[in-house]
């Protein structure tokens, strides 16, 4: 009788949580969900669709979970921003608000992706000239062969601007160069209905913003073919201010390495050039002075 009443009860407090079959198959989703979510979080990601898949199917377990007609609305529109370009729900956003007018200009975090194809594009490097890194199945029987091979000259030129981009990367962090009290932005991309930009960095002070552009030059002619770029991006992110009624003036700014012999003002672009060895900005004096000559005639 006791182990009857026992059952009963435990019927009960079953009832109250799956009344319906539909909140039991909803729990049953939810469970499996989280199980695929914990079996697949661990594993290395290379690229930015695998997390937006991973975060998407996060979400669906945790509104099964929840089982709620709300939920469910809020789950579909946190997957649809994770998985849709930020122009169309910035014009969706425009249809519900009714606002005539939507911004055309739009900043957000470049991808890894995006960042290593500028790269290339820089060091006039395409991905078919890099040396697959994966080992063949003879070499990996055979570990002197990595120092029978000969180097490869476009690999080596990826690692050193990649170590000189760190290096200026910390340099800024830290506070050095000639901008002063500002605010940073590493490696972000600007784009419009037409075309996407990425940018190396943004650095932002009360009253001027500064595009930074990290360009690893080894000759003079590629700096001046790198300027119509680099304006290019000063003219987009002056136009996304506007955009937003921010009327701070923009100045581009580029960053090379020392042993390039460049003059201070290359064709009216500011140019900065960084010392690996001594962790510092070889003409960071003479550049303060160029930039308080600027801002007084401003």
């Amino acid at each position: 009788m006791e182990n009857s009443t026992v059952d009963s009860r435990t019927i009960e407090s079953m009832a109250k949580w799956f009344t319906t079959g539909e909140s039991l198959l909803a729990m049953i989703f939810a469970l499996a969900a989280l199980i695929i979510t914990l079996r697949i979080i661990y594993r290395p990601r290379k690229d930015s669709l695998s997390v937006k898949l991973l975060g998407s199917i996060m979400v669906i377990s945790l509104c099964f979970g929840a089982n709620h007609p709300a939920v469910y609305g809020l789950g579909i529109f946190i997957i649809a921003t994770l998985v849709t370009e930020l122009h169309f729900i910035e014009k969706l956003g425009a249809l519900v608000w009714r606002r005539k007018e939507h911004q055309q200009y739009l900043l957000q975090k470049a991808t890894s992706e995006e960042v290593e194809s500028k790269r290339r594009k820089e060091l006039k490097i395409s991905e078919e000239e890099l040396p697959n890194e994966t080992q063949s199945l003879d070499d990996e029987h055979n570990p002197w062969s990595v120092y029978n091979k000969p180097l490869n000259p476009n690999r080596l030129l990826m690692e050193e601007a990649h170590k000189f981009h760190v290096a200026v990367h910390r340099a800024l962090q830290s506070g050095k160069g000639p901008f002063g009290s500002h605010e940073l932005k590493e490696e972000i991309t600007i784009s419009d209905r037409f075309n996407q930009l990425t940018m190396d960095a943004l650095i932002i002070s009360p009253y001027h913003h500064y595009v930074i552009e990290i360009r690893y030059f080894r000759f003079r002619d590629d700096l001046k073919q790198a300027l119509p770029e680099v304006e290019q991006m000063a003219l987009s992110y002056r136009n996304y201010l506007i955009e937003r009624h921010n009327r701070n003036n923009v100045t581009p700014v580029i960053i090379v390495p020392r042993h390039l012999n460049v003059p201070n003002v290359f064709l009216g672009t500011l140019i900065l050039r960084y010392d690996l060895e001594a962790d510092q900005f070889h003409n960071e004096d003479r550049a303060i002075k160029i930039l308080e000559a600027w801002q007084k005639a401003e």
